[in-house]
């Protein structure tokens, strides 16, 4: 695949811009966007679960949004690339380019606005005067894009044969959200719970970033492994899946 990505990389690059072009296009804030949404994401979830619900956590806003800014990027990229191919489908009939890039160009569309956003949390976390340990972050960073990626392949090679995909996919999305320490400390989890709770890849992910931007305790060293083991596995599954019904998608679009 990287020799693919290489010797295509022209190829790549285009469908990178274009999407980014066309995304922001006649928007009057353009890439502001980047920043307001995970912003006024954070707004409604501190009113409902600082003030409503009272949870107590020490810094909530740079809490919540250090866990917004990777799950908007799995949420995102999950959701435009899963009808990714059926978009593209004119130009997977009439070319002969890796279809995996339309997917995978996706995903890059949202991990660079992902790296655009960081600085944010450098802000909120100067404003609240918490030391940061940007050392941290390239671990999650690498692992949520190899998690995301491989999911990007499979649901959206099974979207072009059943067209339920995209709608499975967000009840299934809605669910790891609950699952996921988005709005609530890990400390919340039972302890009996907490290692089939770290099944969940993002639960390191979530509180790597938190270590690195709020200080919070290092995760559990198991839940690395195993958001390791389980990125790298389903990374795996999702692009053989994507080979394997590479020729019948194309005849079936």
């Amino acid at each position: 695949m990287l020799k693919r990505i290489y010797r295509y990389r022209d190829v790549l690059r285009f469908l990178v811009v274009k999407d980014i072009k066309s995304t922001y296009r006649n928007s009057i804030l353009g890439y502001f966007w980047l920043i307001l949404s995970p912003l006024c994401m954070m707004l409604v979830f501190y009113a409902v679960f600082s003030i409503v619900v009272k949870i107590q956590v020490k810094h909530y806003p740079l809490f919540l949004l250090s866990a917004l800014l990777p799950w908007q990027f799995l949420t995102n990229s999950l959701s435009r690339s899963t009808s990714s191919l059926i978009e593209y489908a004119p130009v997977l009939k009439a070319s002969s380019f890796p279809r995996e890039y339309i997917p995978f160009s996706v995903v890059l569309v949202y991990f660079i606005q992902l790296l655009l956003s960081l600085p944010l949390l450098f802000l909120f976390s100067i404003f609240y005067h918490v030391r940061v340990f940007p050392w941290i972050l390239p671990v999650p960073l690498i692992l949520q894009f190899i998690l995301v990626t491989g999911l990007s392949f499979f649901f959206s090679s099974l979207n072009v044969f059943y067209r339920d995909a995209g709608v499975i996919l967000n009840f299934l999305l809605l669910l790891w959200f609950y699952a996921t320490p988005v709005f609530y400390p890990l400390s919340y989890v039972p302890p009996s719970f907490l290692r089939l709770y770290c099944l969940n890849p993002m639960v390191y992910v979530v509180s790597a970033y938190r270590t690195a931007f709020l200080g919070s305790p290092v995760p559990p060293p198991f839940s690395l492994l195993y958001a390791t083991g389980m990125s790298i596995f389903l990374f795996m599954v999702g692009y053989l899946f994507f080979k394997h019904k590479e020729q019948g998608m194309v005849k079936w679009l």
